[in-house]
């Protein structure tokens, strides 16, 4: 197919498969385009942090743009991040972490905290 030039359309719920077959992603809601990116791109658009702080953070601290979402177990946070991350890695680096760092993210974790304006809440698919 590449030395053809051919493009292929795979249409699926499938994100896990998808992730494993395509370098470019392009999702569809309701007859409109949201998003038409290379994946390796859409992935330094959309990151994870991981961190942990010796004690619990105020809420204020979440309330920054370009935060999707945040999760806390115990100590240790998992930040999704939208954007530069450069800004929140450093406003994080001045609350003195006890560890700080990117982790991979999944497709269809992107997929989740990306589309949750357009009826794709967390909530909404753990629901059903």
């Amino acid at each position: 197919m590449a030395e053809n030039g051919t493009t292929v359309f795979i249409s699926t719920h499938n994100l896990h498969e998808l992730e494993r077959i395509c370098d470019h992603i392009a999702i569809i809601h309701r007859g409109r385009l949201l998003f038409n990116e290379r994946l390796e791109d859409l992935k330094h658009k959309v990151r994870k942090i991981q961190a942990a702080f010796k004690n619990p953070l105020p809420a204020e601290v979440w309330q920054k743009t370009g935060i999707l979402n945040v999760e806390q177990q115990g100590r240790v946070y998992n930040i999704i991040v939208q954007g530069s991350a450069d800004e929140i890695t450093a406003e994080l680096q001045k609350l003195q972490p006890i560890f700080l760092d990117f982790v991979d993210i999944s497709l269809e974790e992107i997929f989740i905290h990306r589309m949750g304006g357009e009826g794709y809440e967390l909530k909404k698919i753990v629901a059903q």
